[in-house]
């Protein structure tokens, strides 16, 4: 449990770092964050399967866990992931705080937290080939995190290129003073640079 208040402290301090809200996501966020879910569901599977929930606890002298409390606790993180991705596709800021949660330890924390168990033991723990797997897709979703922008940057970047300056811009050619009934030709126009 030391470990989870960590990591949800942590994700908390992130982000209020980057702006708690006031940031818009970069774009891949949300995508991204979708691809992430899924692994981490093979990453349970995984540690399910290899019977973590009985080894670890044991590891750090603690009672085991049932198998059926380990994937209820599972299934909980899981519909707040979910709900998140909701949040983070309707644009709900506080949603960004499960995603940095995501990134920071259900990814870089757990690959950490994984390999180095399976180092000091010299043999494969339950959960490492996937936490290892994760281990970027944290990485990149920390980086998308942090580099959103403020409500006010959109607004100075938005008054600084007005759509004007993105459209090009042509004028008449010299010796063009009507448009012959209505009709342009391309001709008559000249793009300036």
């Amino acid at each position: 449990m030391i470990i989870l208040h960590t990591g949800l402290v942590t994700a908390l301090l992130a982000w209020l770092a980057t702006g708690a809200g006031r940031h818009r996501p970069h774009r891949m966020v949300g995508p991204l964050y979708l691809v992430t879910i899924p692994m981490l569901i093979l990453h349970g599977v995984e540690q399910s399967s290899g019977r973590l929930y009985d080894t670890l606890p044991r590891r750090f002298g603690l009672e085991p866990f049932q198998a059926s409390q380990f994937v209820g606790f599972n299934l909980v993180w899981l519909a707040i992931f979910l709900l998140a991705a909701v949040g983070v596709f309707s644009g709900n800021r506080l949603s960004l705080l499960v995603v940095w949660f995501v990134a920071l330890l259900g990814c870089i924390g757990n690959a950490l937290f994984h390999g180095l168990i399976a180092l000091q033991d010299g043999a494969h723990v339950p959960g490492v080939i996937t936490a290892l797997i994760n281990l970027p897709l944290g990485v990149a979703l920390a980086i998308l995190l942090g580099g959103g922008r403020t409500r006010r940057q959109e607004k100075e970047m938005a008054s600084k290129a007005s759509p004007d300056d993105t459209a090009p811009k042509f004028e008449a050619n010299p010796g063009i003073r009507e448009n012959r009934g209505g009709i342009w030709n391309l001709s008559d126009f000249t793009e300036v640079p």
